[in-house]
């Protein structure tokens, strides 16, 4: 058993469980408080839109509102992550030293927590005012397991960052990467999907879509293994070209028509028919994601200037790869039953999920507007203008949350010192807090030791092994034996270190003193 285990022992019980349990409370309430507000704040515009248009007896068009809650929903999706991330990141340097979860463990549970709020927030305050509906919780929860192979990666590549080595080449950093790859590529070949099946959060599709599907299959010469429903407010469709697998939402079933989703089946069916070196490219893109980790920690471990020409090859690569998916994502488009029909589709789509017509910049496809245009179907509102940018409210929120993020956690770790004794205060520091730890475990040891309390030995053995730099904590060790007239112990404890300290060190006012109390205790 080494010294933490038996220090551990030797304190209060509640010193494992008591500081981690009252940051998990305060985060989840920091989270329930700040992100409401920015939620309500988000939707402003939309709602007050809305309202200008029922007062004149008229009713805000889809395209509208999309444009108005489209910025809102992306810089929530962002605050949230930052939020959430940062709330991870002080648990490790917040949670103290003798807790169960230590690490990179420490924030999991923290992030889980507030990624619940968030998700719940989400779901109550921005996707009424964007689309016109409130999914179950369920349904939301389901579609973040849905979209898991852009979410969850986020979580092993913030350990690595996190977990910033000091070597590169470290088991620690081995296994993350190892695992980030591994995650990206499972879920590129759909995996999620089976996982989302046994959590039901995804069917067999009914006999109609299968059916439809199957003979669109046959129609291209294309190998159809699975055809699924995934439970998801989102209206949407997917193909895995990997493994032969095409998906839609139950939400696209109840938006759709019959030649809308045979339209849209179409599309996803063609992604089935791509070369097998276009398969492979789809992988690789999977691929830059453990790249971008391994980028990220050559800048922690080394310098940011070996950091630049390895990010402007990502940057070109990244790049290639966008106008390589859009040329696939247009030849997909050319293999619709019906592009009238598809057309009109699209738009359903977009409706459903408040996506605006025309965003700033184009993505992977085109705008809808023109895709609708291109289908020589001219829509009966004019062209919408793109949502604005929000980069000044976005640093603004961002700023204002990490501020109130450290002083909640500063203000929960210096709260209860006040009214507690000297003993106890420096065990809640040390459950709640890691920097200082050997401090604090030093000073429980010298009260117990000035009490006569053999405890205090052991303590301090556990403190020099939790110190940088353990001399000065053997310092005051030296002090508090001599103290109390165990001058044998003191000298066996002070030749242990003298030979680490420098002339004028040994010279300094504190190091003085310690060499004062132990003469006077020797005469």
């Amino acid at each position: 058993m080494d010294s933490l285990e038996r220090a551990r022992e030797l304190l209060p019980g509640w010193v494992a469980w008591a500081g981690p349990a009252a940051f998990l409370l305060a985060a989840v309430t920091l989270a329930a408080i700040t992100l409401p507000i920015w939620a309500y704040t988000l939707g402003s515009a939309a709602r007050a839109a809305a309202k200008r248009a029922g007062e004149s007896g008229g009713e805000l068009h889809w395209t509208e509102r999309a444009r108005l809650t489209w910025n809102g929903r992306r810089l929530f999706f962002v605050l949230a992550v930052v939020e959430i991330g940062a709330l991870a990141v002080l648990a490790r340097f917040w949670i103290g030293p003798f807790a169960y979860f230590r690490g990179a463990l420490s924030g999991l549970p923290v992030a889980l927590a507030a990624g619940l709020v968030a998700l719940e927030v989400h779901r109550r305050w921005l996707l009424p005012v964007a689309i016109g509906r409130r999914p179950s919780f369920g349904q939301a929860l389901l579609g973040v397991m849905a979209r898991g192979f852009w979410v969850t990666p986020v979580v092993p590549l913030l350990v690595v960052l996190f977990s910033a080595p000091e070597s590169l080449v470290s088991w620690q950093t081995l296994f993350w990467l190892v695992a980030l790859t591994l995650l990206m590529v499972s879920s590129h070949l759909g995996f999620w999907l089976q996982v989302a099946r046994v959590c039901g959060g995804a069917r067999v599709a009914p006999a109609r879509v299968t059916g439809v599907a199957a003979e669109l299959a046959e129609r291209q010469g294309v190998s159809l293994k699975h055809v699924l429903v995934v439970r998801w407010w989102h209206c949407n469709a997917l193909a895995v070209p990997l493994r032969g697998i095409v998906a839609v939402t139950d939400r696209a079933l109840e938006v759709l028509s019959a030649a809308e989703l045979r339209a849209i089946l179409a599309h996803e069916v063609a992604h089935l028919a791509e070369a097998p070196e276009i398969k492979r490219g789809r992988l690789l893109r999977s691929l830059l994601v453990p790249l971008l980790a391994s980028l990220l920690l050559l800048a922690v471990r080394y310098e940011l200037g070996a950091l630049l020409p390895l990010a402007a090859f990502v940057w070109f690569l990244m790049r290639w790869l966008r106008n390589w998916v859009r040329t696939q994502e247009a030849h997909a488009d050319a293999n619709a039953a019906d592009e009238e029909c598809y057309a009109q589709a699209l738009e359903a789509l977009y409706r459903a999920n408040g996506t605006p017509a025309v965003l700033r910049r184009q993505g992977t496809h085109p705008h809808l507007y023109d895709r609708l245009l291109a289908a020589g179907r001219t829509p009966d509102y004019p062209r919408p203008e793109p949502p604005a940018s929000s980069f000044g409210a976005l640093a603004v929120i961002l700023v204002f949350s990490l501020l109130a993020t450290i002083a909640g956690a500063n203000i929960l770790y210096e709260a209860p010192q006040g009214w507690l004794g000297p003993e106890r205060a420096a065990v809640w520091r040390l459950s709640a807090g890691s920097v200082g730890a050997d401090s604090d475990l030093a000073s429980i040891a010298s009260i117990r030791i000035r009490n006569g309390d053999p405890s205090g030995d052991v303590l301090y053995d556990a403190a020099e092994d939790l110190a940088q730099r353990p001399s000065f904590i053997v310092s005051r060790r030296v002090s508090e034996l001599a103290a109390v007239g165990r001058c044998e112990d003191a000298r066996a404890h002070f030749t242990r270190i003298e030979p680490e300290f420098s002339a004028q060190q040994l010279r300094s006012e504190r190091l003085r003193r310690v060499q004062q109390a132990l003469e006077k205790c020797e005469r």
